[in-house]
Formats: structure tokens, sequence, C-alpha cells
């Protein structure tokens, strides 16, 4: 379930680089992790809900901006600079077999979001995102 969300989220990355939050819940998972200390539930609640809120914030501001590339740089820029701790939060995302019910049950729910939103072609790809990183050609197919 973990590689199945991190590679859909892979497509927010595109508009939020560096992405994470501010609350201080969010603040004090974040130290947590960067100072290697052991993450409980309550901790993994605080990562799956700040990724669901910032999936649910980058919804929100595609379809405000269809059709437009500038306004949907400038909320890119405005959603990373509010979710600062996202892409630690998905890179410190534990397995399914670590989380309690609740949590699992969270996690799945966003990635079912995440799936329909990307089969539904809300999401963009690179290419349609002014300045994003556009991925390299394996060396190979030169």
């Amino acid at each position: 379930m973990k590689k199945i969300l991190s590679a859909v989220l892979f497509a927010l990355f595109v508009l939020l680089p560096s992405c994470g939050g501010a609350g201080s819940d969010a603040d004090s998972v974040a130290k947590k992790i960067e100072e290697k200390k052991t993450l409980d539930q309550k901790d993994y609640t605080v990562m799956i809900d700040y990724a669901a809120d910032a999936f649910d914030a980058v919804s929100k501001a595609l379809e405000e901006t269809k059709g437009n590339p500038a306004e949907m740089k400038k909320k890119a820029e405005e959603l990373e600079k509010k979710y600062t701790h996202l892409e630690l939060f998905m890179d410190n995302m534990p397995d399914e077999k670590d989380l309690d019910d609740a949590n699992k049950k969270k996690l799945e729910d966003l990635t079912m979001q995440v799936i329909k939103m990307t089969m539904s072609s809300q999401m963009p790809v690179s290419a349609d995102v002014p300045d994003a990183p556009q991925p390299e050609a394996p060396a190979d197919s030169l």
C-alpha cells in the first residue's frame, strides 16, 4: 500500500516540491522524524491527516486553476509554503502492517482519493506545470 501511495502521490510533488506543514502537531512529528525518534500511532495519524489535507488543497487548487498555468503556479507556490513537511512525511510513511485499523483505513481512503483524481485526469503532468522539473530520458533511449 505504501508503494502505491508513494507512486501516486509523486504527482503531488510536481506541484509541491518541498511540501510539508506548519501546525504544531506536524512540527512535532517532523522533529521526531528528524531526530530519528520512534513514532507511534498518534504520529502516524498526524502524518496521514497532513497528507490528506495537502491532497485536498492541491485538488481544490487544480479545480480553481483549470486552464490557467500562471494561476496554477501561484497556487502551487502558496501550497509549498503551507505544507513544508509533506515530503518528509511521505518519505517516512509506515508500511500498512505497522498501522492500527483506524490509520490503515485513513491511508486506504487517501490512496483511493489520489487514484481517483489521477484517473480523472485532474492531475497535471509535469509538462503542464510551468517551471516544473521535467523527467530525463534514460541514456539508452537517446
